[in-house]
């Protein structure tokens, strides 16, 4: 049993470990991007540090499932190379994190959006990337990648490791046996209920960490691990081939039909015409800050002078900050 007591003390030190690795990340996200938290109340941003711990616990369900599995293993074998193997699972685990926040620190910054699916489907041509990409943005990546896996690497292996775990023989392998199952059981269980967020009817969602209207802190809020596993599964389940049915050209036509009669057209007319002639401009990285009679720099005059002759709307609104998201809403 004494073995058994190292194990439990481990994990402890381990999830807590973990929430501090996650603290950081936080910390470090903000630091990255001072120049958006401009107006942004530190009240908010201190309160983005522990509404997140729900989602930052589930992520830990995850991450520390499989070293439940191997310390069951190693409760009945007793074999240091599963010792082993847990630690290098968790160095693993620490590289990708820390990789994960800092390059959503970085994305963020260009985008104003967490890493996501489409963001890494940029790197299928890493060439393009890093040629769009500034070299201080650049420098920054790697610079503080490696700075923090060196720091979050060395503080496991003098605190954390699983191989510092005496080795205590047990003869009897029916109290092996048992041991490691009963740990198991537990275990996997306690890993369950991290996962789900708790004992509710609905799992835990990212939006469970949003408590304001700003959303760099709702963002902050939300474990980048937890947010970018959630969204490659979501696309490979779902998105990964067209999520849209098609409909025979007659059925179509028909739903169409229906969905444009309207038996009291109370539309109100703002044209001159019955039947115009409309053309859809469609511009990339355009927005209102360069039309003068939208309050922004006279750099249009052209664009300003239709703006004058036809119908300005002064409060749309896009989907997004980038145009990846803006132009298909």
């Amino acid at each position: 049993m004494a073995v058994l007591k190292f194990i439990i003390r481990w994990f402890l030190l381990l999830i807590l470990y973990w929430f501090l690795i996650f603290f950081i990340g936080r910390i470090s996200f903000y630091a990255c991007l001072i120049p958006l938290l401009e107006g942004v109340p530190l009240a908010k941003i201190l309160q983005s540090l522990y509404t997140g711990l729900r989602l930052d616990l589930s992520t830990i369900g995850y991450l520390i499932s499989l070293s439940v599995v191997l310390f069951s293993l190693y409760l009945l074998h007793q074999k240091k190379l599963l010792l082993s193997t847990i630690d290098s699972i968790n160095y693993v685990f620490i590289i990708i994190y820390v990789l994960t926040f800092v390059g959503e620190a970085c994305v963020y910054r260009e985008w104003k959006a967490k890493l996501s699916m489409q963001a890494l489907q940029h790197f299928m041509h890493p060439s393009e990337v890093f040629k769009t990409t500034s070299t201080g943005l650049t420098f920054l990546f790697f610079g503080l990648s490696a700075i923090l896996i060196a720091i979050f690497l060395k503080i496991y292996q003098l605190r954390f490791s699983a191989s510092k775990i005496q080795f205590y023989p047990t003869k009897s392998l029916i109290k092996k046996a048992i041991t490691s199952f009963l740990f198991l059981i537990v275990g996997l269980f306690f890993s369950v209920i991290c996962i789900r967020g708790g004992f509710q009817a609905i799992p835990i969602q990212s939006s469970d960490a949003f408590f304001c209207t700003t959303p760099i802190v709702n963002d902050a809020a939300v474990n980048p691990f937890w947010n970018i596993a959630y969204n490659i599964i979501d696309y490979e389940n779902r998105f990964k081939n067209n999520p849209y049915s098609d409909f025979e050209l007659v059925e179509a036509q028909k739903i169409v039909k229906q969905i444009y009669d309207v038996p009291n057209d109370s539309s109100i007319q703002l044209l001159n015409t019955q039947r115009p002639n409309i053309v859809f401009i469609i511009l990339e990285s355009w927005n209102a800050h360069v039309i003068k009679s939208f309050g922004g720099d006279n750099f249009s005059p052209f664009i300003d002078s239709l703006s004058k002759q036809g119908i300005s709307f002064t409060k749309f609104y896009p989907a997004g900050y980038v145009s990846d998201q803006g132009i298909p809403a």
